[in-house]
């Protein structure tokens, strides 16, 4: 049986991803959905262009996609991939309702 080091920085990177995630409003102002949680870390764990069109689709809060927060947070253009640090950081901005409508 394989040990799971919870001290390791892979372990941390996927905590981080995931308190992020749930510190999110959702469409609805209830979090978000299961789905949608799924398709935003696997951004967040691989980013690739295949995961971000994907991703960037999901509605993070009321107002915004994570295309939208993205862009207005993290400065990043329409046509441009995003780092997964700069997601992370507009979804934590997202959650502190640091984002303008």
């Amino acid at each position: 049986m394989n040990e799971i080091d919870v001290e390791s920085p892979e372990t941390a990177h996927l905590d981080t991803i995931a308190g992020a995630l749930d510190r999110l409003p959702g469409p609805d102002g209830h979090g978000l959905s299961t789905t949608d949680r799924a398709r935003i870390f696997a951004f967040l764990d691989d980013p690739t262009s295949a995961h971000w069109i994907v991703a960037r689709r999901v509605s993070i809060s009321p107002r915004h996609t994570l295309w939208v927060a993205t862009m207005r947070h993290s400065k990043v253009g329409m046509y441009t991939l995003p780092t997964a640090k700069k997601v992370l950081s507009a979804l934590r901005a997202c959650a502190a309702g640091q984002i303008a409508p």
